[in-house]
């Protein structure tokens, strides 16, 4: 009788150990979690076309080659398609070259390489979005990155991710002429766009 329940326990056990190893591959559906870099900005640009406060047409253009650095923080909440792909939305505050910060929010799409979630692998992104550009009047923005990197794998849930990725940002920048700051009534065009390159880390649970 005794060796009967000591057999019985000892399947029961090693049955709960062998549905814990399954239950430990199984990937989760949501995700969520926050990101982070620095992004420095190389190639920036406008087109301003407005009235001056004596009543003038003004026309301005500019391309640049510069060095500005800046930094973007986000959170994003996602789902998980399969062991492959990944989708997620993020909101965050970010910095836009010499322009005004930007509150963007973006979906990105994920591809990781490799079968295995529980391995570290490397993966590609594709995220595009809009938001807003922080301003005395607020205007909306557009966006794009394209970027690789490579995640580790902390456990079944926890995932640490190293990347880079090409953002090209579209504003519209605050015109400031001669020190006075041009109302949104008398502005035609205020058109920006920044080239960056972001470099960070994201944390996901």
């Amino acid at each position: 009788m005794k060796r009967s329940i000591l057999l019985s326990a000892l399947i029961f056990l090693c049955n709960m150990i062998s549905w814990g190893q399954e239950c430990n591959k199984v990937l989760p559906k949501i995700t969520f979690g926050a990101e982070g870099g620095f992004m420095p900005a190389f190639i920036s640009g406008y087109h301003y076309n407005f009235f001056d406060p004596d009543g003038f047409r003004v026309n301005q253009r500019r391309s640049t080659v510069g060095f500005t650095v800046n930094g973007e923080v986000s959170f994003h909440v996602g789902y998980n398609l399969n062991t492959k792909w990944n989708t997620s939305l993020y909101l965050g505050y970010s910095g836009a070259g010499s322009y005004d910060p930007i509150i963007p929010i973006s979906l990105r799409l994920t591809r990781y390489w490799g079968e295995d979630h529980m391995k570290d692998r490397w993966f590609t992104l594709f995220d595009i979005g809009s938001g807003i550009c922080m301003k005395q009047s607020p205007q909306g923005i557009a966006s794009c990155k394209l970027g690789a990197g490579y995640r580790l794998s902390l456990s079944r849930i926890t995932k640490l991710d190293f990347l880079a990725a090409f953002r090209m940002l579209y504003t519209h920048p605050q015109i400031i002429h001669y020190g006075e700051i041009i109302e949104q009534r008398w502005i035609n065009r205020n058109n920006g766009y920044v080239g960056s390159l972001f470099i960070g880390m994201s944390l996901t649970f």
